[in-house]
């Protein structure tokens, strides 16, 4: 869940593997499938008053993004192959905010979805992973480790 003051609450969940979202308003808005391929096992999803909403989507085969506009936004496959968990978040200053978890490694890419490339952050990873960002302080992850 997220929520701006130009576009509003942001909601989005899974249900059998489809992705369904609404935003604008908890009793007003209407839900919308947003990834119907019924592979979705994660989802994470951000909103800021520039960009608009971001969600995010673990694939067995990937990570989709998409940002703008629930309905007119493309899917973009943003990181290929296994990852445990995605993290997203967004503002106007510094654009998208993508974290994925995979094989123990949680790499991360700001500012475009097609032109950022990603940076590996930290290695032994054994837990969630979390983001944000503020036009001020910029982009802050937490990561959890593992524990032998």
């Amino acid at each position: 869940m997220a929520s701006d003051p130009t576009n509003g609450v942001l909601i989005a969940v899974v249900a059998s593997g489809t992705v369904y979202a609404k935003e604008g308003s908890l009793t007003g808005a209407t839900w919308l499938t947003e990834f119907g391929s019924s592979a979705a096992s994660a989802i994470s999803v951000a909103s800021g008053p520039t960009n608009g909403p971001l969600i995010a989507v673990v694939t067995g085969s990937g990570v989709y993004a998409k940002e703008g506009s629930l309905t007119a936004a493309t899917w973009l496959l943003e990181f290929g192959g296994s990852s445990d968990v995605v993290s997203v978040a967004s503002d106007p200053t510094n654009g998208a905010l993508i974290a994925v978890a995979a094989s123990g490694t949680v790499y991360a890419k700001e500012g475009s979805m097609t032109g950022a490339t990603w940076t590996a952050e930290t290695t032994t990873v054994g837990g969630p992973v979390s983001v944000a960002s503020d036009a001020t302080n910029g982009l802050v992850i937490g990561v959890g480790r593992g524990v032998s």
